[in-house]
């Protein structure tokens, strides 16, 4: 399935009233693991477990409870420090370095994950005779 991905920017308020853009990344695929529809605050993403161990053990000696899922589309680890379901939560969290307890490098990602139900509309049962 191949993944429509965009990145956007977004303004958000910092301490002393100026805006930093947040930057923001879009994906539409249902090929990740362990992962919902929401917005991921992403402090890295691996190719190899190796460095994901690493980098997630780094992570919890900073008392930082980070998780993880894996993309098969690109193959990559995402590791995660905090998840929402609003935008706005995420990018107050993003402005705020999570509190102040993550400074580094971090982006927002935002997951929509199709949902199907027996009452979806196909070709085969929206017209009918």
């Amino acid at each position: 399935m191949d993944a429509d991905k965009t990145t956007k920017t977004v303004a958000a308020k910092t301490d002393n009233k100026k805006f930093k853009e947040i930057p923001l990344k879009v994906v539409n695929q249902s090929d990740m693991d362990g992962v919902k529809s929401g917005y991921y605050v992403i402090a890295n993403v691996y190719k190899t477990k190796k460095y994901l161990d690493a980098f997630m053990t780094k992570l919890k000696k900073q008392n930082i409870d980070a998780k993880q899922f894996y993309n098969k589309e690109n193959d990559l680890y995402y590791v995660y420090i905090a998840d929402y379901n609003y935008m706005e939560e995420a990018e107050d969290a993003y402005a705020s370095n999570l509190n102040g307890k993550y400074q580094d490098e971090k982006w927002i990602l935002k997951v929509d994950k199709p949902t199907y139900s027996a009452s979806t509309a196909t070709a085969a049962n929206i017209y009918e005779d």
